[in-house]
């Protein structure tokens, strides 16, 4: 290790990063089974960036494939203004690493805080948000990629209510061979209550539609402020996709892949006066009364139980409800196809450790930062003189400029040009607490650093204080307070008329049905 590089910062769960003195640690932002984030300030330009450290990759292949297959989505989409941009990426040891670093935008929150702080929402906020869901959407399905993990916690938001949709791990190829267990897709896919009801019923016949169903059912949740699709386990979560949309007299839809035991257990199913399913949908406008009837329509049409009648993103664009927001320059489609084929089918962890380093190599080139390769790092000669890391998507119209501002894509390459895209969005900001929050970190971070001193520690009812060494501090917000923590075990789910409930069958074996559908991995 460059040990003159680095600075050590040790959060209160016992996990120690190695941060590039470059950055100037502000916080943490959250934390998961896969990564922690942390947010952070970039001296040499006082942008603020997130840092996020993907930990005991080398554990597991599942986890090595999925931080490689992270990386090259990242940059195989950098630029777009809808996908999160990869900026940096950090090996602090290359011959004995089994954690990297990766840098990223940073943003304000996500859109599941947005929908339950509580915050007051205009019709245009809806609007917005869909349309640039539906355009990142476009993007990444037209180079034959599946998002596979879309939900509002994966749906960074800024105070200015632009998105950025992130966490590319799930990911997957719509045309990957079953040969190897790839076309097979595992289920351990999408958050339940997001999950499209062929993802359970069946592992092979699904494709892009999976990512328009996620939609759908965040759309419901702004609409509701309420989780549509809120399954206790998977068995109930399909009873209540089929108890809101009802069971068609046709489902040779789902034909394909799925057992017959379940299809027995679906027709069998019945209310608690004994009737069956109903056959046509809920009325969505009785459901969600303050919902237009545009926003009702276009929610209609991306949950379908049919995949073959949801709308496709690009048809989604066109859609009235987000008509107004329409811009060619922002519905572009990627010009390449991504290629998954180039490691998805290793099996060799000392290849796929070397696919990693080649990255990482590739992205310190880009960004013109030598690599030490006696002490397996990158130098700090030459970091004040970064470049963007190119980028695949590319406006029609490109304006060069003297030099990057904040409102441009940090991912051109020289000469640098921006993208000016004409923004349609005439809604307020929206500041959440936790938003105001990250807002008030940064600040006093750019003030302490401009002032030539030192990261404050930055604490309030939503930080509390965790250690850095170097006599350094950050503060850690929790990720939910108790009163998030008791909504999410209530049943908080929206509501429907009790004789759309559906019970079991009384013959049924839920245990077998249950391990069938949440077959993962």
């Amino acid at each position: 290790m460059a040990a003159e590089k680095y600075y050590k910062v040790s959060l209160d769960n016992d996990q120690d990063f190695y941060i590039d003195k470059r950055y100037g640690v502000i916080r943490k932002v959250g934390s998961g089974s896969y990564g922690t984030v942390i947010s952070a300030i970039d001296k040499t330009t006082t942008e603020f960036v997130a840092i996020k450290k993907c930990f005991r990759i080398f554990d597991r292949k599942l986890l090595t494939k999925r931080c490689l297959r992270e990386i090259k989505l990242l940059k195989h989409f950098n630029g777009h203004p809808n996908i999160v941009g990869l900026k940096d990426m950090d090996i602090v040891d290359l011959a004995k690493f089994n954690e990297i670093y990766l840098v990223l935008e940073c943003c304000d929150t996500t859109m599941h805080d947005v929908i339950h702080a509580n915050v007051p929402l205009e019709p245009v906020h809806y609007r917005w948000f869909m349309y640039q869901i539906f355009s990142a959407l476009n993007y990444i399905h037209s180079a034959n990629v599946l998002h596979r993990d879309l939900k509002p916690s994966n749906i960074l938001v800024n105070e200015n209510c632009s998105i950025r949709i992130c966490d590319f791990g799930m990911a997957r190829s719509l045309v990957q061979d079953a040969s190897v267990g790839l076309g097979s897709m595992t289920h351990y896919v999408v958050t339940r209550w997001y999950r499209a009801p062929e993802i359970m019923l069946s592992n092979r016949s699904y494709g892009k539609a999976i990512d328009i169903w996620s939609a759908g059912c965040i759309l419901a949740e702004l609409l509701g402020k309420r989780v549509l699709f809120k399954g206790s386990d998977y068995v109930d979560q399909l009873k209540r996709i089929i108890a809101i949309l009802g069971l068609p007299e046709d489902t040779s839809f789902w034909d394909q892949g799925t057992t017959e035991g379940v299809m027995d257990y679906i027709k069998q199913l019945r209310n608690a006066d004994g009737d069956p399913p109903a056959t046509t949908s809920i009325d969505f406008q009785e459901l969600l009364p303050n919902s237009s009837a545009d926003g009702i329509d276009l929610l209609t049409c991306l949950l379908q139980l049919d995949p073959s009648k949801r709308l496709t993103a690009a048809q989604a664009l066109q859609h009235p409800y987000v008509l107004e927001m329409h811009d060619p320059l922002d519905e572009r489609t990627c010009k390449t196809d991504f290629d998954f084929d180039s490691f998805e089918y290793i099996q060799d962890e000392q290849i796929l450790r070397q696919c990693i380093i080649n990255e990482f190599k590739e992205i310190k080139r880009a960004t013109n930062q030598p690599i030490d390769t006696e002490e397996g790092a990158a130098t700090e000669a030459g970091v004040h003189d970064l470049e963007p890391i190119p980028a695949c998507y590319q406006d029609s119209i490109l304006y060069p400029v003297a030099e990057t501002t904040p409102d441009t894509s940090p991912m051109m390459t020289t000469p640098r040009y921006c993208m000016m895209p004409k923004r349609r969005y005439t809604g307020s900001a929206i500041s959440t607490p936790r938003s105001a929050t990250a807002t008030e970190a940064n600040q006093h971070a750019l003030a302490a650093m401009r002032q030539g001193q030192g990261i404050p520690a930055f604490q309030d009812s939503l930080c509390p204080p965790v250690t850095i060494m170097d006599n350094q501090f950050v503060g850690e917000p929790e990720d939910m307070d108790e009163d998030d923590r008791q909504a999410m075990l209530s049943d908080d789910s929206i509501q429907i008329d009790p004789h759309r409930r559906l019970l079991d069958p009384s013959s049924a074996d839920v245990r077998a049905l249950e391990r069938h559908l949440s077959m993962d991995w």
